[in-house]
């Protein structure tokens, strides 16, 4: 195994859980605190390429959040929180409204990659001009670095089956691609 440091605002961690809490198909974590004083539950989103989106607080009013249930408890096909705080001695539910757990839209209509799930190449649709792109694999790790150009497929056939990050930095876009 690797180890791999995340950061969290709380001096004395409880537990932490993962779970794809809004649905974009990568693992985020919810992390409480252990402690009295400070955040209770922080939200931590995957961006899929190793990294997260700033921490989000679930919750500031509870102390000492020893125990998490992730479930869809109203049916509404969104992830909800259930929470025990230990010295408050309450067990507490969040719904998930689906609106505070919401990833930075990070596709633009105006750019595609298509045929996605691609087999051997797939091209970039909505581009006018050469492009760098950079493919990661789904643990963040720089697979290949490629100039794009308009028209023009892009190969893929030595990577492996697969899920791909494509990154196009000069656009600051990034897509999900599935290699068959």
């Amino acid at each position: 195994y690797t180890e791999t440091f995340i950061s969290y605002p709380m001096a004395y961690p409880g537990i932490m859980v993962p779970a794809d809490l809004n649905g974009d198909g990568f693992s985020d974590f919810l992390i409480t605190n252990g402690a009295t004083v400070g955040e209770d539950i922080i939200l931590k989103q995957s961006n899929g390429l190793g990294t997260y989106y700033a921490d989000q607080t679930v919750s500031d009013e509870q102390n000492q959040v020893f125990g998490i249930t992730i479930n869809d408890f109203n049916g509404d096909d969104l992830l909800d929180v259930a929470s025990v705080d230990y010295q408050n001695n309450e067990v507490n539910w969040f719904e998930n409204l689906g609106e505070n757990l919401s990833v930075p839209d990070l596709i633009s209509n105006a750019v595609q990659i298509f045929p996605n799930p691609a087999k051997d190449q797939f091209m970039l649709n909505g581009i006018n001009e050469v492009v760098e792109l950079v493919i990661y694999d789904m643990l963040g790790k720089r697979i290949m670095t490629i100039s794009a150009q308009p028209d023009k497929p892009i190969n893929i056939s030595s990577l492996q089956s697969g899920m791909y990050m494509v990154k196009l930095s000069e656009k600051n876009l990034t897509f999900r691609l599935v290699k068959n």
